[in-house]
């Protein structure tokens, strides 16, 4: 008889830790909650699957919920890659051999935008799809207030344009906000250009290779992730 297992280890910031371990029969939904502290703490879920047969098998899984505040970041990274989740119903598979347990982490990051949200998976082994479907969800919380308007100012510095672009995205306040790192997401949450920041204060991103289409320009600064949504036409 296969069998998912979830095994959950909750973490903030690595300093503060619990865990606990529960059976996910087949069809349940497993819910936990995610407090989160501080507007850059990223908050991570782990568990794993555990393939308990003697024959090796895939693990299907897809997003079928997904709600949170638009400033938001709430990823799932699985044994192959690591995706931060805009939409639904993205398939995606990972093979596990027989008698082994894979990890999945589930991370969430509130980049200062007070609010709550939630992320569903669907999972299911591939050789018995109509026994095995879970459904955990993950609720997360975030009250605090950003007392030092540091994540508002990289907002009103950094400037991207245009919002519906072709062949080029310009960036502009690179130094002033000490942007460290610039990357083009797909709405899938893959990141399809990583361009390396030099001197200066405006930054020029090459798209005409892209497909069109809605992206994500995700900077991040010396006080925080600075993310846009894009068009490419």
């Amino acid at each position: 008889m296969k069998k998912i297992i979830l095994s959950f280890a909750f973490a903030l910031f690595v300093s503060v830790t619990f865990s606990q371990a529960i059976t996910v029969t087949p069809n349940d939904t497993f819910n936990s909650n995610m407090p989160l502290v501080d507007f850059m703490d990223q908050v991570t879920e782990a568990g794993f699957v555990e393939n308990n047969t003697n024959s090796a098998d895939s693990i299907f899984w897809y997003v079928s919920d997904i709600n949170h505040p638009i400033d938001w970041e709430m990823s799932v990274c699985d044994k192959v890659s690591c995706f931060i989740i805009y939409q639904t119903g993205e398939l995606h598979k990972f093979a596990i051999a027989s008698h082994t347990q894979e990890l999945l982490h589930f991370l969430c990051t509130p980049n200062c935008a007070a609010g709550n949200g939630n992320i569903e998976l669907t999972m299911w082994f591939k050789s018995d799809s109509a026994g095995t479907v879970i459904h955990p969800r993950y609720f997360a919380t975030y009250t605090g207030v950003c007392g030092t308007g540091i994540n508002e100012t990289a907002n009103e510095i950094v400037k991207v344009f245009p919002s519906h672009f072709t062949s080029q995205i310009t960036v502009e306040g690179i130094e002033t906000a000490s942007v460290k790192s610039v990357k083009l997401l797909n709405i899938n949450g893959v990141c399809v250009s990583e361009t390396p920041v030099v001197s200066g204060n405006i930054l020029t991103i090459e798209t005409a290779k892209l497909s069109a289409g809605v992206y994500f320009i995700r900077l991040e600064t010396a006080s925080g992730i600075v993310s846009k949504k894009l068009v490419k036409e």
